[in-house]
């Protein structure tokens, strides 16, 4: 679409599958940035949010509280954001010489229904964790509400942190800790990326270049030292 409309650039967010596709853009002298998935072999410039350093942040907050048994909800393992993020969080436990145990991970896709059904299943578990990392995010919009129909206190008897921050997480009760991936700078990045091509013409097609937007830790109430 974005070929026969003969745009003069394009932002493609999501686009870890279209190598082909973003690279004939680019071909055809068009501007072309990626945003938020790898793309293997890609021509054009990207911004991506720092994935594996999210979920190691994540992680080592948790673990800095005291929480030994961490679970983690996940994408699935073929895509960029739950790739690294299960990266994050194995190096995060690796270097603090904490077991992960298998039963304590979920990874599936990004769904409500996926996050139900793990909460369920972690919170279910003869030896339940006392903290859950859900860096799958919109998993988190089914794991949440099944970890407040429990009878788990949060957070005295469950920490919670997810990733990629937004308002739905600040009117949870209690409001969520999170590791926000800056959506808006990723996006401002991007845009700037885009109107640098543009402005500079396009006599010569510029050298690939990543930029990485680093996370923050957003500290509010859902987590807390165990019992």
């Amino acid at each position: 679409m974005a070929r026969q409309h003969h745009f003069d650039g394009v932002v493609i967010a999501g686009s870890g599958a279209n190598t082909d596709l973003v690279n004939v853009l680019v071909q055809e002298g068009r501007a072309v940035v990626t945003m938020n998935r790898e793309v293997p072999g890609s021509l054009a410039p990207s911004v991506m949010s720092a994935y594996e350093s999210a979920a190691r942040m994540a992680t080592e907050h948790l673990l800095q509280l005291g929480h030994t048994r961490i679970a983690a909800i996940e994408g699935p393992p073929e895509v960029t954001s739950g790739r690294l993020h299960h990266a994050g969080f194995l190096a995060a436990m690796a270097t603090a010489g904490v077991p992960v145990h298998d039963e304590l991970v979920c990874r599936g896709p990004f769904t409500p229904d996926f996050g139900r059904w793990a909460a369920r299943q972690l919170l279910n578990l003869a030896e339940p964790p006392t903290a859950l990392l859900v860096t799958n995010h919109e998993a988190s919009f089914g794991a949440l509400p099944v970890i407040g129909d429990s009878p788990l206190q949060v957070p005295d008897q469950l920490s919670v942190i997810c990733t990629e921050d937004e308002p739905f997480y600040q009117w949870w009760l209690p409001p969520v800790t999170t590791v926000d991936n800056r959506a808006e700078l990723l996006a401002t990045s991007a845009a700037e990326l885009l109107l640098a091509e543009l402005t500079a013409g396009r006599s010569a097609q510029p050298a690939p270049r990543a930029e990485v937007v680093p996370p923050v830790l957003v500290e509010r109430g859902t987590t807390a030292p165990p019992a």
